[in-house]
């Protein structure tokens, strides 16, 4: 979830089963006794936290691009940009054959 853009059918199916675990649990039939807009909204707003797929694998993808375009001192940073991105910015960066990520 956190280095690849998923599917809308992968993140409605992960919303899915997170549903079913809070409505149901480990039995077979379950009460929807609140609504999913209600259990996701944070906790401070008197909801669950439960989080939505796609909203969380935008922000992690998000969180990705910032480590990048700050120019961080981690490992995995310092590797790409050497590979694919060079002397030049991010955005002006050409497309080299090799890696998916």
């Amino acid at each position: 979830m956190q280095i690849q853009w998923l599917s809308s059918y992968v993140c409605e199916y992960l919303d899915k089963v997170s549903q079913g675990f809070i409505w149901k649990g480990g039995g077979g039939r379950g009460l929807h006794m609140v609504g999913w807009h209600h259990v996701t909204k944070e906790r401070k707003h008197g909801g669950l936290g439960v989080r939505i797929a796609r909203f969380q694998n935008i922000a992690m993808l998000g969180k990705l691009i910032w480590e990048l375009l700050q120019g961080s001192q981690k490992l995995w940073v310092k590797m790409l940009t050497r590979k694919y991105v060079g002397n030049t910015n991010l955005f002006m960066a050409s497309m080299k054959p090799g890696s998916n990520v």
